[in-house]
């Protein structure tokens, strides 16, 4: 059963699934389980497993018990299960012993738990996964590998096997230079000329190979690290809900590593164990008793290091997993670093962090215990060999079966074949690294084609209409639960529309589905054919970047005109003035996320710059939720009444009701019937009793008047 580590703490069970798909022989990577990138907000639901239990093939039961019912399900599955483990998890078991049994953590790989922790950890519930008639084993090939592959092959892998037979033949060269030397065959000008010709073919060789390995660098950066951005900015927006950016940032680092090992330890050990494999070659001629000798004790040193090489890869495996989640854990904290100082929580942060960071250093040093027992054994290998070789090969010289010459020559050119092995060895080691690197990144190089069949754009430029939305559908990926079910309405051209609606009733799923951005059932239609281009929008979580003011604000070339439309759209969000009162004014350098504004100034600069840039259809989601009642007041007044902006369709939510006040209409979401009422104030109070309770159980300041 192959190992599949979770990529966050919501899919373990999803892990666990992946894995018993690998025990009956379908290689699924957990990202394919994944309903439209997202696990549902409350867990796996059972309709969820249900639906993978009907694409797969297999068969589900779930069963409570104890212990004794346990080691009775595994005698009679005779397979692995998985189990609740400490209530909030899920492992797989997959082999119960005497004393021990033998779990895998999704979060960590395998491991061996005693009866006594076992019983401490496991919370009561076992789920059984069969195969059925309809199981078709599946291998699925990683995306990763096939852009590793054109990175490293076509004019570059030519210049790395001219430097591999320069290589070749300076060694083979050097090995019959010793024997002659030895022989005193030769005079001492031929050999200082061989020795010279060695040098000079050997730094031709390098000449070639680092050339190599300069293209392949370059061509690693277009093949692979090109490719993975793409891929990652193809995915679907709930890809980015399920992953956080501190595990997407440290699986994406992970190819730095994969070049460094391919190029300054995989490539250089092949190039050296090939080319000491013909030195290997030309020893048999010289004594094929010896070279017996050598190929079988390296026959078992090749056997024990598969044995190290495999349980590296699972260990491996789980030190980069914690690697990733002490990464998530530290990112988390940064970004509440405001909540921590002002309550007080850093002793707890630091806790965590210490916890995380701990775990990792556990992985690591059973890391580091098998390459201390690869490095004994490479040793001990090495005395073994040299130990057997002399000594049979001084049997051999006494019975004039061999000369001294070419014992030394036979012994000087074993040490060469065992130097390389030992690359070898840790080039084996880097290939483990690469495979578990590679399971990690492969969700990032399936590039994702956009689903356009909900959304359209209307060629006709002359609609009145900007967005049609008909019979849309939206539930929560892997439920059967509305959010929204079969909602039809218009949005002209040049309304203000404010999107209201209690707490969780999905005002924020709507905006994103008028924007594209969730997949839905039923039909979007733009009345804007760039739509894309002419869009501005403020979410909750944007901010600033790194830059000036200015660089933020506009998007194209500056010219005169839209100078001057920055600074009467500035003076319309109540923001003119401050940023005039800053060093450069609008060329003044804003922090990363704006961290030198306060949080109600870099609101008004993001709704400023949804404005600009010539969009004419633009939405909020909470653009007033830093601004105080004034600012929030001139806003309306400046931008939502004024006929500068009468040419933009601007969309909003926000949980200030006074907005509906200076808006065209309003789209109230009931949470109640999962439909939306579309209308004017008035309208609506009339229409709508649901909007009436709504508007009455507002408190205080947001009082509906």
């Amino acid at each position: 059963m192959k190992v599949v580590l979770q990529n966050n703490n919501q899919d373990c069970l999803l892990a666990c699934y992946s894995m018993i798909l690998s025990f009956y022989g379908a290689n699924v990577p957990i990202y394919q389980l994944y309903d439209q990138d997202l696990i549902p907000p409350d867990g796996l639901s059972v309709e969820f497993l249900k639906k993978l239990n009907t694409k797969y093939g297999l068969k589900m039961g779930a069963y409570k018990g104890g212990m004794d019912k346990i080691i009775l399900v595994f005698r009679r599955l005779n397979a692995p299960f998985i189990i609740q483990w400490e209530d909030n998890h899920f492992v797989v078991v997959e082999n119960i012993q005497k004393k021990c049994v033998s779990i895998v953590d999704p979060n960590y790989g395998r491991r061996k738990v005693s009866y006594g922790d076992f019983e401490k950890g496991y919370s009561g519930y076992v789920i059984l996964l069969k195969n059925t008639s309809n199981f078709i084993k599946r291998q699925k090939i990683n995306e990763f590998y096939p852009y590793l592959l054109n990175a490293f092959k076509g004019k570059n892998s030519i210049q790395y096997l001219i430097s591999l037979g320069l290589i070749q033949l300076s060694t083979i060269g050097f090995s019959i230079l010793i024997k002659q030397i030895l022989s005193n065959q030769f005079p001492i000008i031929s050999i200082i000329a061989m020795v010279l010709a060695l040098c000079l073919g050997r730094f031709i060789g390098y000449l070639f190979e680092r050339t190599a390995q300069i293209n392949t660098n370059y061509k690693f950066e277009e093949k692979v690290t090109t490719k993975l951005f793409e891929g990652i900015f193809s995915r679907p927006l709930m890809y980015f809900r399920n992953n956080t950016p501190g595990a997407v940032l440290e699986k994406m680092n992970l190819r730095t590593s994969i070049r460094d090992s391919m190029l300054f330890n995989i490539i250089p050990a092949m190039i050296n164990f090939l080319s000491v494999f013909v030195l290997f070659g030309y020893l048999i001629l010289i004594s094929p008793q010896l070279s017996l000798v050598a190929l079988i004790v390296t026959f078992l040193y090749g056997v024990v290091n598969i044995l190290i090489y495999k349980r590296r890869i699972a260990s491996n495996s789980e030190y980069i997993q914690n690697l990733i989640n002490l990464s998530e854990t530290m990112q988390e904290d940064l970004v509440s670093i405001d909540q921590i100082k002002a309550q007080n929580f850093e002793n707890k942060s630091v806790q965590r962090w210490k916890n995380s960071s701990w775990n990792t250093q556990v992985a690591y040093n059973g890391l580091l215990k098998i390459d201390s027992f690869a490095n004994f054994f490479s040793q001990f290998f090495t005395f073994v060999n040299v130990t057997l070789l002399i000594t049979f090969g001084m049997y051999l010289v006494s019975k004039n079966s061999l000369t001294i010459a070419d014992l030394v020559l036979f012994q000087t050119g074993v040490t060469m074949f065992m130097g390389a092995t030992s690359q070898v060895q840790a080039a084996l080691f880097d290939l483990s690294n690469i495979d578990v690197y590679g399971n990690k990144l492969a969700d990032m190089f399936e590039k994702v084609k956009a689903k356009s069949d909900s959304f359209i754009t209307d060629s006709d430029t002359k609609s009145e209409v900007a967005i049609q939305v008909r019979n849309v559908s939206y539930d929560y990926p892997g439920t059967r639960d509305n959010i929204l079910q079969n909602i039809t309405f218009d949005i002209n051209k040049g309304e203000k529309i404010a999107i209201v609606g209690a707490s969780g009733a999905g005002k924020s799923t709507l905006l994103l589905i008028l924007l594209g951005l969730l997949p839905v059932e039923g039909i979007v239609e733009y009345g804007d054919k760039n739509f894309r281009k002419n869009l501005g929008v403020v979410l909750q979580n944007m901010t600033m970047s790194k830059g000036t003011v200015l660089d933020n604000l506009i998007d194209n070339e500056i010219t005169q005109e839209s100078f001057d439309d920055v600074n009467a759209v500035l003076r319309d969000v109540n923001i003119f003035d401050a940023v005039n009162k800053l060093p450069k004014k609008l060329d003044s350098q804003l922090f990363q996320q704006g961290k030198n504004l306060s949080g109600g100034q870099v609101q008004r600069l993001l709704i400023a710059r949804s404005l600009l840039n010539q969009s004419s259809l633009v939405f909020w989601d909470e653009a007033f939720s830093s601004l105080d009642n004034q600012n929030r007041k001139y806003l309306y007044e400046h931008v939502l009444r004024n006929d500068y902006y009468s040419n933009k369709t601007i969309v909003m939510i926000s949980h200030h009701m006074d907005v509906t006040d200076f808006v065209d209409k309003i789209i109230y979401v009931n949470q109640r019937t999962h439909q939306v009422e579309v209308g004017t104030k008035e309208m609506l109070l009339q229409s709508s009793k649901d909007y009436r309770n709504f508007i009455s159980n507002l408190e205080g300041s947001e009082k509906y008047a």
